[in-house]
Formats: structure tokens, sequence, C-alpha cells
């Protein structure tokens, strides 16, 4: 029922925290709908406004399903009007680092805090390649003067905080990160905890945070399919993909969790065969396996 585009982006913003496959649906076709009203803006809000404000919010989700092509697609469409719009900007440090890509996420995050230099996204960004690279107190001063001190409960500072505290083994310190986080955005909290801890190729510590988390919400879509994918680096296919399946069967839209139900369907079950032999097992190539 709503048309105005405030309307329309607040139908969104709610279809988005649903999180389901029909609600991401329903989100993507009224910020559609609000876009195609952008032109005929006439209020008080320059244009320009009114559609950055759509377009960053469509990059947010097309980010949450790990589309990245689309995000930065979408991302650009802004630069191209503003080469320093700090939200967009931001928000393309966070897909190159998605996506491994340190140097252009922390190009990026530098851009955006030419513009506003207290943008919490681009130093979370910032924080998190820094902890990655080894640089820990680089990290933790970022996060508690640039991030936690604008936003005490901002999921991210707080999972650049319990990924140091864990990567320096001090449960003690991670426990009080996560405690902070749970009251306000446990989901965010955790996925962009595991996400960094697999960036550090702490995978053991990644399965104890995301079977906690998965504890903690097991309909929530986004940590089974973080959770699966991490069963799989650790050698556990069969829980793994069986945590893919349910996440899948929930949100049709995550990309990762696709990806890797069809590399399983589509190229491993019917070109690979498993040989054991006593602790040793390989995945080779059925042609070859005898060989």
């Amino acid at each position: 029922k709503a048309t105005s585009i405030d309307g329309l982006v607040a139908v969104a913003k709610a279809a988005r925290a649903r999180g389901t496959t029909g609600a991401f649906q329903d989100a993507n076709m009224v910020l559609g709908d609000a876009e195609k009203q952008v032109a005929a803006h006439t209020g008080p809000e320059p244009q320009f406004m009114v559609q950055d404000r759509v377009l960053l919010l469509r990059g947010a989700i097309f980010r949450e399903k790990y589309a990245a092509t689309e995000a930065a697609d979408t991302y650009d469409i802004i630069l191209k009007r503003d080469p320093w719009q700090p939200d967009a900007l931001a928000g393309l440090a966070v897909v190159h680092l998605e996506q491994l890509r340190l140097a252009a996420a922390s190009q990026s995050a530098e851009a955006a805090l030419q513009t506003n230099p207290r943008h919490p996204e681009a130093h979370g960004v910032l924080a998190r390649v820094a902890l990655v690279e080894g640089r820990r107190a680089e990290a933790l001063d970022r996060v508690r003067s640039q991030v936690l001190k604008i936003s005490p409960h901002h999921p991210v500072g707080l999972a650049v905080v319990a990924g140091a505290a864990l990567s320096a083994d001090d449960p003690a310190g991670f426990a009080r990160a996560r405690d902070e986080a749970l009251a306000y955005a446990p989901t965010a909290f955790y996925l962009a905890l595991a996400d960094l801890l697999v960036s550090m190729h702490l995978y053991e510590q990644t399965e104890v945070v995301l079977t906690e988390a998965v504890k903690r919400d097991e309909t929530d879509a986004s940590l089974q399919s973080a959770h699966g994918l991490n069963l799989l680096r650790l050698g556990k296919e069969t829980e793994g993909r069986a945590a893919l399946a349910k996440a899948w069967k929930r949100d049709r839209f995550n990309e990762r969790t696709r990806n890797t139900l069809d590399l399983y369907d589509q190229r491993i079950d019917p070109h690979y065969t498993d040989v054991s032999d006593g602790d040793l097992r390989l995945r080779l190539p059925k042609e070859d396996a005898e060989l």
C-alpha cells in the first residue's frame, strides 16, 4: 500500500529485517518502485539525496547476500555522480574486503574518510584489514577511538575486539565483547566475526563461534550458511552440506550458499570420487581414480 518514496524505503527496511526469501524479493521490488519515483521527486530534499538513500539501501541488501558484483555496480551509480560520496565509498570498501582485496578495501575506506573522517564503517574496514595483517594493536586502537567511541554497540567494532581477543587466546576478552554485542545486533556481530576469523585462517575458533550463534537462532539462514561453509573447511562435509541445504531452503538469494551447493551438485558429485587409505583421503577425478 506504500506509494511515497519514504514509505517504500520503510517497507524495504522492514523486509530486509525479516531476512527470508520472500522478504528479499519484496525489498527489491519496492526499491525498484522507489527508484522509478525519484525522477518525479519535487520535495524540499534534493533529488540526488533521495536517489542515494534508495541506492545505498539496495547496495547494503546485495552485500548481505554476498552479491558482490551487484553491490559494487549499485555503489558505482552513486560514485559516478559524486566520486567522494562517503557512504558509497565505505560500502564499496566492504565489498572489496569480503573478497579479500585488502588494498582496494583500504583505498576505498581511506577515500571515504577524506570526506567524513568519523565514518564508522570506513574505520571498521581499516581495523579489520589491520587485524588480518597482524597489526592487532592498531586495529584495537582504531575501533576503540573511532568506532566504539561513536557507537558503543557497533557490531563490526565489537567483532574486531572479539576477533583480536580470540587471536590472542583471551577468552575473557572475547566474552566481554560478545556479551556487549548480543543485546543489540547478534547476527551482524557473529557474521562479521566469522568472516574476520576465516580471513585469519582461525577455522576452529570460527566453528566455536558459529556453533554458538546457530544455537541462539537456528532459523537464521545467514548464520546457517556461514556455519555450513566453515564445516566444509574443517572437512565435515556431511554436516556442512546439511547446514547449507537448510540455509538454502529459507534463503535462495545468498550467493555463497548457492555457489557452494552448485559446486557439489554440478562438479564434485558427478565428476569426483573419494579414495581412502587409513587416515588419508583423497578426492580425485573419477577417470583418474584407479591410477
